[in-house]
């Protein structure tokens, strides 16, 4: 062998400076079994193998042979972890964690294990598409802290060893035959020099040239102390590289009867998405990998391992967090899709829990008006109160996350005491004040104010003109205790508070003095300046942006955003805008795309003190996410996932 030949990568810690203890295996497989469900015949497992039991020191290799179908490739399988043993013990003596039983390491260990110790070679390639074949190679050596051009110098070096062209190293391995992408497979799991590799067959596909040149490298491995678990057919390479045989016993091949409580069904939280397009807080990161277990974002990048895992291809879909609806009133018109023809309230949060999870809407706060109201039973204080129980009480028959936005109509005190009822048992989890006095806020003029009362309510101009004397009169005898009382228990409870229509600064610093952090819908670009000035939370419409105007006239959510005063959009009325109001602003040139993504997604998210849970894709946080087909002109959600669980599919 020439030295310059074969690149042996050093990781930070030299892999030969681990002092075993005297006597100790690195390896040790104490009576492994292993059984398979089948799901068709109903409760019934069949064995894959039992009571396997072997050890293997360091540098020393051990060959499982026996007749195909005996259970081999599934001992491997089981120790790399891609299957989980039924029963039995695998003691493992690594580097990292000293001596463990990898059939109950956590998986977050596993994957570390797999990265920098344990590597698998079968006679299939794996890879992923549109990534060249030196860059395959490579791939291990930069997960590990290597300079780039210095991994692909050394995977060029290994790759020429093995026979592969020159002009093939910038090609997509896909593309190859399949004894040249056996020799990808093998270059790519010997680059790193495991501790430990299981060979499944690894030279299958290839010539005899091809295979003593495979047999020369890991021999090589092997003498610099890799421990190898192999299975090949063939008995020259048995002879050439095994130091021991352990004979495969034949398993019980009759199916067995399992209870139903016992057995072990898959998890509906743990995927893999695959070289997909991910919006991160801080820009897009092409093909890259995103493993969810236990509801939870556990790592994001390439060439994520994992194992007993439903793996979802990516390739070509955008994903992003899932989107948080701080406010929107499309509850009230499931409940009410026509004036006085009601719908049960169950029925309509399960209508409307469907149609949000297709929407991308993974948080949605539901605004319920606690207003005096006679036109409008739906936005009574106790009607209002009936919908937040319902959704407490539904909260586990519903897909995404339901919360309650409680819009408080400052002049109507006579719901102070319920509200007060609703913040101590925790209904309540958004609080915004409304003032709808006409000749202010949203209705600067009293002809909008008659137009949507006399299309909304269908009132008389009788009707309407005593409603406006009312209220006026009403605000000009308003105190603000009340206010203070229940924004002061707002805090007390840790409730977000957020003030709508505001118009002016002086009604954006009064609000803010009271605690509020969030100015829904300004109406006016000062008002929005001011709240921004005071480092509050600027919410608009996606209606509003998709429209570029404002229905009555008010303040455009483009000309805000643009002006660089609202980072908040929210649905409105109209939950299915919240995507295409992103698309919209991206593709008109109003910024980047995680930008705008973000403005549904993370800065909600910190708006209401919940950026350490959700918003993001990042580890640890809760597997929120959308997946987006934006190839057309008009995107498309494909699938939602809530705390892991797929809630929408479109494929």
């Amino acid at each position: 062998m020439r030295s310059n030949e074969f690149y042996v990568f050093q990781l930070m810690t030299d892999q030969t400076s681990l002092n075993m203890p005297a006597n100790r295996n690195m390896l040790s497989v104490e009576h492994l079994n292993k059984s398979f469900k089948i799901h068709h015949l109903g409760e019934k497992r069949i064995y894959g193998f039992q009571d396997v039991s072997f050890q293997l020191g360091e540098g020393k290799s051990l060959a499982l042979f026996g007749p195909s179908g005996i259970g081999k490739s599934s001992v491997l399988k089981c120790i790399y972890r891609t299957y989980l043993s039924t029963s039995g013990k695998i003691r493992y003596y690594s580097r990292q964690y000293g001596e463990v039983d990898l059939t109950k390491l956590s998986e977050y260990d596993m994957l570390q294990l797999r990265a920098n110790e344990i590597g698998y070679v079968t006679q299939f390639l794996k890879v992923i598409p549109r990534v060249k074949a030196v860059d395959v190679v490579a791939e291990p050596l930069v997960f590990k802290g290597a300079p780039k051009e210095e991994a692909r110098k050394e995977a060029r070096a290994l790759l020429k060893r093995l026979n592969i062209p020159k002009t093939h190293l910038d090609a997509y391995p896909v593309t190859f035959s399949g004894g040249e992408q056996q020799r990808i497979n093998i270059a790519r799991a010997i680059i790193g020099k495991p501790r430990l590799l299981l060979l499944d067959e690894p030279t299958a596909s290839l010539d005899s040239e091809s295979i003593n040149i495979v047999i020369d490298l890991l021999k090589e491995l092997r003498a610099h102390g890799t421990s190898m678990v192999m299975i090949f057919h063939d008995q020259t390479i048995l002879k050439a590289l095994a130091d021991s045989l352990y004979p495969m016993k034949n398993p019980e091949q009759s199916m067995i009867f399992v209870p139903k409580k016992n057995i072990d069904r898959p998890s509906n939280q743990d995927w893999i998405i695959r070289n997909a397009r991910v919006i991160q807080r801080n820009g897009l990161k092409e093909r890259t990998d995103i493993l969810l277990q236990g509801g939870r974002i556990i790592k994001v990048g390439s060439n994520v391992h994992a194992y007993n895992v439903a793996p979802i291809d990516g390739d070509g879909f955008l994903v992003m967090p899932g989107f948080i609806d701080l406010h929107s009133d499309a509850v009230e018109k499931e409940i009410q899709p026509r004036p006085g023809g009601k719908i049960p309230v169950e029925i309509a949060l399960v209508e409307l829990d469907k149609r949000l999870a297709a929407c991308g809407i993974t948080t949605m706060y539901h605004c319920l008006a606690f207003v005096t109201s006679i036109k409008n039973e739906l936005r009574t204080g106790p009607f209002s109160k009936n919908i937040a129980d319902t959704i407490h009480q539904m909260q586990n028959q519903l897909r995404v996350h339901n919360r309650i936005h409680a819009r408080f109509e400052i002049l109507h005190t006579a719901y102070v005491t319920l509200l007060e009822e609703l913040i101590q048992n925790q209904r309540i989890h958004l609080f915004s004040l409304m003032d709808h006095t006409p000749g202010q806020g949203q209705f600067t003029s009293l002809d909008d104010f008659k137009t949507y009362f006399s299309s909304i309510h269908r009132s008389s101009d009788e009707e309407i003109n005593q409603i406006i004397h009312d209220r006026v009169l009403a605000r000009q005898h308003f105190h603000d205790d009340h206010l203070r009382h229940l924004t002061a228990l707002c805090r007390e409870h840790g409730i977000p508070m957020a003030s709508h229509d505001d118009d002016n600064p002086d009604k954006v610093r009064w609000a803010h003095s009271m605690g509020v952090q969030i100015s829904e819908f300004p109406v006016t670009i000062e008002a929005a300046e001011t709240a921004k000035s005071l480092d509050m939370h600027v919410l608009m419409g996606a209606p509003n942006i998709l429209r570029g105007k404002s229905l009555t006239g008010n303040l455009s959510g483009r000309e805000a955003i643009e002006a660089g005063y609202c980072d908040l959009i929210g649905s409105d009325h109209s939950p299915s805008n919240m995507l295409h109001a992103v698309f919209t602003l991206y593709r008109s040139g109003m910024g980047e795309l995680h930008e705008m993504v973000n403005m549904v997604t993370y800065n909600p998210a910190k708006a209401i003190g919940m950026e350490e849970r959700i918003g993001a894709i990042e580890p640890g946080l809760t597997a929120d996410l959308v997946m987006v087909d934006d190839s057309g002109p008009v995107p498309r959600v494909i699938a939602t996932f809530v705390d892991g669980k797929r809630v929408f599919s479109a494929y």
